[in-house]
């Protein structure tokens, strides 16, 4: 066991926790540590209760959530559990994975000092917490707008400083970066970092973006597929375990692209006794490097068989009929003097697999608001299926084209799982029989059928999404919309709700993708479209946008890690091509060893 070099602030003991109207507790018997002024990070599978252990620390969990709770989570000597949520408030803040929850106002002023002046804070006092916090997030210009008015980041952001405001001791952030942009990730992981170091701060999150994280992270946990703590320690101990450990090979864990990319590798080449010296070696390291590029390289080179191989998008893109084509597209929001869309010229064909990216706030969400004619009227013109939008029929456009919402629980429209599929059916005109069958497929394909008489708000993140997207599937569109589809999802239900994608795309469907995940545009896009400032900067195959640096900066976009870790590579292995692809160069790496 790990020496810790920090204070423990809240400790677990044997916890246990079931919603009301369930027959099984999230977790039974679980043991775990937080510790004082660091950055703690809980990592495990979708709906292995990460949001609910979250819940319970400040209180939320039994007290609004409401379900049977035992045993003892210590803060400072006393129990968490025998206090009511507003004793805890004053401890700990929490950011919600979906802002909108716990926004109380209309605007960015009136929200940040909601809680300030009901503690009768004095006036200048407001006015200058509002100031500070609003700078520290960077967004100091938006004090006065309409948080209705903001995009998915900068909702997020705005959360983040209405707890901050509060200068609650303990933070709390469930996935908080989701929703942003490389750019807006990196602030939002050094603000983090900051309020460590600099304000003594103990952050508690949940995250799958760990790309910039672990190396600010003290503390980690893990909870497996059963719910319960398999490893916990520092960072470089829990990767290390994550990476190296046979016994976690399984362990669905969203780990940096050159990690994922070495564990697959070992992991299919296990048989090999220099990969499994190799594997040995490093779990046994101390101290060193986690990854030791020209150790891994030096193997690799020895093993290997090199051949060609194609390291662009493995999908092709195919000339079809115009499904969107939209020319001097601009739309402003009633009350702003600038118009989210300025100038947007694209065009969607049918069959293409299209990703749409830029930073927040750059009008992606509010292109699909005017698409499915939620926001009018706009300006220039956008045509659907060769006809203009205006002009279109709205029972056609929505029996054609399919909406993923970024927020899943915004489509949510019953009280079961099961109910919520078979609404989607509801007008469909198959018979009981069948429609029950579709539902019951769907559910077990989708690893929701265990949760059929759930609520749908009671899901995890993650769950809510795989069930927005199977609603939406059920009913067959020949266009199918997906807003940042990955948020909530781990390593395997996003791999395997994106290789659905991709089979839907293969059987003719139209696929358009709005996601920050430059990985999933690599690996699965054939048509990327940057927008920035509300103009279109870019639209053409993904495997041209990280050559095209001008539009990378202005759409703030983060190069796939995967690139840099093959040119890494090829510094001592001159033979490995360049790979955009995490999953062809996973690919490519094993393959050359097994045609050994």
């Amino acid at each position: 066991m790990e020496q810790s070099v920090h204070k423990k602030i809240i400790e677990m003991e044997q916890v246990s926790f079931a919603y009301d109207g369930d027959d099984s507790p999230v977790w039974q018997g679980l043991n775990c540590y937080f510790e004082e002024g660091t950055v703690n990070l809980l990592l495990g599978p979708s709906g292995c209760g990460k949001s609910t252990l979250l819940y319970m620390l400040n209180g939320i969990v039994p007290n609004f959530y409401e379900g049977k709770a035992e045993g003892h989570i210590w803060f400072r000597g006393e129990d968490i559990l025998e206090k009511k949520t507003k004793d805890m408030v004053q401890y700990v803040g929490m950011v919600f994975q979906n802002p909108e929850t716990q926004f109380c106002t209309f605007t960015v002023e009136d929200e940040l000092a909601f809680g300030l002046e009901n503690e009768n804070a004095p006036r200048d006092e407001i006015d200058s917490r509002i100031d500070e916090v609003l700078d520290m997030v960077g967004m100091g210009t938006f004090r006065k707008s309409l948080l209705t008015s903001l995009s998915g980041g900068q909702k997020q952001k705005i959360a983040i400083a209405s707890v901050l405001v509060m200068q609650s001791e303990i933070l709390i952030l469930d996935e908080p970066t989701a929703n942003l942009d490389a750019v807006s990730r990196t602030e939002v992981f050094s603000l983090l970092k900051q309020l460590v170091d600099r304000y003594g701060k103990t952050i508690i999150l949940v995250e799958h973006n760990l790309e910039q994280l672990l190396d600010k992270t003290g503390h980690v946990i893990v909870l497996d597929g059963q719910n319960k703590v398999c490893l916990e320690g520092s960072a470089s101990h829990v990767l290390r375990n994550l990476v190296y450990n046979p016994e976690f090979r399984n362990l669905n864990i969203f780990l940096p692209e050159k990690y994922l990319i070495v564990k697959e590798w070992i992991n299919a080449l296990d048989r090999v006794p220099q990969v499994v010296d190799f594997r040995e070696r490093q779990l046994a390291g101390r101290g060193e490097a986690i990854l030791p590029i020209d150790e891994f390289a030096g193997l690799f080179q020895k093993l290997a068989v090199f051949s060609s191989v194609d390291t662009c998008s493995g999908t092709v893109h195919r000339p079809g009929d115009k499904v969107v084509e939209a020319c001097g597209l601009g739309y402003a929001y009633r009350g702003r003097e600038d118009a989210v869309l300025k100038r947007i010229d694209i065009r969607i064909e049918s069959k293409d697999f299209v990703a749409v990216v830029g930073a927040n706030g750059a009008g992606k969400s509010t292109f699909l608001k005017v698409l499915f004619r939620v926001l009018f009227p706009y300006q220039g013109s956008l045509r659907v299926g060769g006809k203009e939008l205006d002009g279109y029929d709205k029972k056609l456009l929505y029996r054609d084209f399919g909406l993923v919402f970024q927020n899943p629980e915004d489509q949510f429209v019953t009280n079961k799982v099961y109910d919520e599929l078979m609404f989607s059916l509801k007008k469909s005109g198959m018979g009981e029989a069948e429609k029950e069958k579709r539902v019951t497929d769907m559910l077990e394909r989708f690893h929701l059928y265990s949760e059929r008489e759930k609520s749908p708000f009671l899901l995890s993140q993650g769950q809510k999404r795989r069930l927005s997207v199977a609603a939406m599937l059920l009913t067959g569109q020949k266009v199918l919309i997906l807003d940042e589809p990955t948020y909530g999802q781990d390593y395997d239900n996003q791999r395997e709700l994106m290789e659905l994608m991709r089979e839907l795309n293969k059987e003719g469907v139209t696929i358009i993708v709005v996601t920050h995940d430059m990985a999933l545009v690599a690996d699965y896009a054939d048509k990327v479209i940057v927008l920035a400032d509300g103009k279109t900067e870019f639209c053409g195959p993904p495997e041209d946008i990280f050559d095209n640096m001008d539009a990378v900066k202005k759409g703030k976009l983060q190069i796939p890690s995967s690139l840099s870790f093959s040119r890494e590579l090829r510094s001592y292995v001159e033979e490995i091509p360049s790979f955009f692809s995490r999953g062809r160069m996973t690919d490519y790496l094993i393959r050359c060893v097994k045609e050994v």
